[in-house]
């Protein structure tokens, strides 16, 4: 018996294409799933915290760096949470322009359906 949970009810596939595997896995992980970053984008965060320090005095902001390098340097990132297999199922879904992935109204699943079909349906809605 498999320990993975059945993906049967959870991922609903309204497109006319046969999901892989990992495909089907990331999807049942649901739409509040996130994986963890490969790395840490230092530079972005640094950025973040300048912008709040401009408003400090002097020496506060000071010390707010210094706590801030100290604890960076130290930083050790999570382990990446996603095999190779569904971070590329993951990749293939994000940039497919022809797909919609949505969570279902009821039952806590995920629906992936045609950009076109949705478009329909939103507007029979309207």
């Amino acid at each position: 018996m498999s320990s993975k949970p059945s993906t049967d009810r959870t991922v609903i596939n309204l497109t006319n294409e046969e999901l892989d595997e990992a495909t089907k896995s990331i999807l049942a992980k649901g739409l509040n799933f996130a994986a963890t970053p490969k790395c840490i984008l230092y530079s972005d965060f640094i950025r973040g915290v300048e912008q709040a320090l401009r408003s400090l005095p002097q020496g506060t902001a000071e010390e707010i760096r210094q706590e801030i390098a100290w604890t960076l340097e130290r930083a050790n990132p999570a382990k990446y949470n996603l095999p190779k297999e569904e971070h590329f199922a993951l990749t293939r879904l994000q940039r497919n322009p022809d797909i919609v992935v949505l969570l279902a109204d009821k039952g806590n699943a995920t629906i992936i359906m045609p950009r076109e079909m949705y478009h329909q349906k939103i507007g029979e809605l309207l």
